[in-house]
């Protein structure tokens, strides 16, 4: 995306506007949830399946359960649906689960001041010594390798941080909704109550590779880690990395108890660190205590439901927010840190003047959208090889892009205007090549979120904003990613493809990191059907 600018190919058009803006603005506040409603007993057996799908291929339920001797028999399916639903049972009754769109996505979570009940605890250990006839040899020694090993490691935590901590012992979202920020809004439920009453709150993790990023930015940070099948010959791929112990283990220490959990990524100690950089939300938690209204106030701040359009004042808040984020960028390291780079003065200042001069005409044209005053951002034009004569260019932009265009090579180092040609002459073509088969596109140029506040939704709803114009008028939408080991995942669940890729820095000796891919990605039209159905289901 960053790599458009720098080329100078944003001079081209921009989509009409809304025939209706009023109703599209009113729709944004269903792109991200807003109320939650607590866990009840109807909706234990479509939490139990969504539990289900959601830990498919985590790593810890892998390990634990596909052994080679492993009874794929009915009665071992029906064990395994019995205590999650116990476990579930139990949280109903002690109103500490909390769910989003009528079950497609949950928490479930420990308070110290509700201990287990006498009746969950005998139901509980029959349901678990019930699995031990299911379990297979090597089922059973693998539980043990995990009963040993976590509680060594949870009895250690608590010595630390002391026995009054919350813990979080389900989060899980229907693959469908995942990316939207209910796994955020659910996590600052629990959070929330925890740091108005000045405890501490833990998670374990067993997917750290792929969640790790999503608990930091709730405040977890990993306390400690324990490494499981590293020293079993029968498990033939890397060991499995757990961050901290199951948060009830005080409760139940039988084997079978772990791997009917669902186990979630990562752990911590989030309530000192969470309440100083959420003041606001924390006041307001003290305010109100431990209420039902609390956590909906709480949950009201996180995930902004009405997005504004860019505006001018607005231009230095993102120019802070795209230096941050770019900063970590690897197409930008490529295209701009090169050894020979100037560093003066008038070389920092040139760049930010282009940027603005880009983003302005985006404010001008109305085609950026903005959540909590330029913190989180997006940019999104016509397809750079169409035009759109519903959004002309402005006069003083068409004639002051080329003469910058020009100009800009004087601005850089040699190095840096080699690199920028080589990202012009491998893109131009395999973008002219995607145009033959998709034509007319949305584009979208520029998405930005301050780093405090990534993994909350912004650039979900944001993105959602632009293709929801785009299916309005029947148009494919594509973006270019430059940051394609850290993004594909998410562009993905916003229905984004890659269709065409680039490689650059391959044959340069002047750079010694691994090559750089950029991808083309492209999301189609949805039926309209479907379109419908992902409009209510938001």
């Amino acid at each position: 995306m960053d790599a458009v600018q720098d080329m100078g190919m944003s001079t081209v058009s921009y989509p009409a506007p809304l025939e209706n803006e009023k109703r599209f603005t009113a729709s944004l506040e269903t792109l991200v949830p807003v109320r939650a409603k607590r866990l009840t007993f109807e909706q234990v057996t479509k939490v139990e399946k969504v539990t289900t799908v959601s830990f498919e291929g985590d790593p810890y339920h892998e390990y634990l359960q596909c052994s080679e001797d492993r009874r794929e028999t009915w009665l071992f399916k029906t064990v395994i649906s019995l205590s999650r639903t116990v476990f579930l049972y139990e949280h109903v009754r002690q109103k500490t689960g909390w769910t989003l769109d009528e079950g497609d996505a949950l928490i479930c979570y420990s308070d110290p001041a509700k201990p287990a009940s006498r009746a969950y605890k005998i139901v509980n250990a029959a349901v678990q010594r019930l699995a031990l006839f299911v379990l297979s040899k090597e089922q059973t020694k693998r539980f043990k390798e995990s009963q040993d090993k976590l509680g060594a490691a949870v009895k250690e935590l608590l010595e630390e941080h002391g026995e009054d901590m919350f813990s979080i012992d389900l989060l899980a979202c229907t693959p469908a909704k995942q990316g939207r920020g209910y796994g955020t809004i659910l996590g600052r439920f629990v959070t929330a109550e925890a740091d108005s009453r000045a405890l501490k709150t833990y998670v374990v993790s067993s997917n750290v590779n792929a969640n790790t990023v999503f608990y930091n930015n709730l405040g977890f940070f990993t306390a400690k880690t324990i490494v499981l099948g590293d020293k079993n010959p029968k498990w033939r791929k890397p060991p499995v990395r757990l961050d901290v112990p199951p948060p009830q283990l005080k409760v139940s220490t039988t084997i079978c108890r772990f791997p009917f959990r669902a186990i979630i990524d990562l752990i911590t100690d989030a309530a000192q660190d969470s309440a100083d950089r959420d003041s606001d939300m924390v006041s307001r938690s003290s305010l109100l205590g431990r209420t039902h209204g609390m956590h909906v106030a709480a949950v009201e701040t996180l995930v902004p439901a009405q997005p504004k359009k860019l505006a001018f004042e607005h231009l230095s808040k993102t120019g802070e927010v795209t230096t941050a984020v770019l900063e970590t960028d690897p197409l930008n390291k490529y295209l701009v840190f090169t050894e020979d780079r100037r560093t003066g003065w008038f070389h920092r200042v040139v760049p930010d003047f282009i940027r603005d001069l880009y983003m302005s005409e985006f404010v001008r044209q109305k085609t950026a959208w903005t959540l909590d005053e330029g913190d989180a951002f997006v940019c999104y034009g016509f397809s750079l090889f169409s035009s759109d004569p519903a959004k002309a260019p402005s006069r003083w932009f068409t004639f002051v892009q080329p003469i910058v265009a020009r100009l800009q090579p004087y601005f850089q180092s040699p190095e840096q205007n080699k690199r920028l040609k080589e990202i012009q002459t491998k893109l131009r073509p395999a973008m002219r090549e995607v145009m033959q088969t998709h034509k007319e596109m949305f584009c979208i140029e520029h998405v930005a979120c301050t780093p405090e506040k990534q993994g909350h939704g912004y650039g979900t709803t944001l993105c959602k904003l632009v293709t929801a114009e785009a299916d309005l008028r029947s148009l494919e939408t594509y973006l270019v990613s430059g940051n394609v080991e850290a993004n594909t995942r998410f562009y993905n669940n916003l229905g984004f493809f890659a269709v065409k890729t680039i490689v650059l820095g391959d044959d340069n000796p002047t750079w010694k990191n691994a090559p750089i891919k950029v991808d083309i990605m492209v999301r189609e039209v949805p039926p309209a059907d479907s379109e419908k159905a992902a409009i209510r289901d938001d």
